[in-house]
């Protein structure tokens, strides 16, 4: 199982940085996005992963499961 996790890793993170999601490959620019806290906002994608978008770096990363439940808890 890790060496899967491993193989795939560096795949998804380039479909990051294209800015897509590593899920469906939809664009995550014209995914939902709400307010998170000051510097950043929750982005939900249409298969429902969530991301994390920075707008001081302009970047997306994936948001870790506290993350995500702290967000559903607002």
């Amino acid at each position: 199982m890790a060496v899967i996790k491993n193989l795939i890793a560096p795949f998804q993170k380039v479909l990051i940085n294209k800015r897509l999601c590593p899920g469906c490959t939809m664009p995550l620019d014209k995914a939902k996005k709400f307010p998170y806290n000051p510097e950043s906002e929750m982005t939900i994608c249409q298969c429902r992963r969530m991301y994390i978008y920075d707008r001081s770096s302009d970047s997306y990363r994936r948001a870790t499961l506290k993350e995500a439940e702290m967000f559903s808890k607002k």
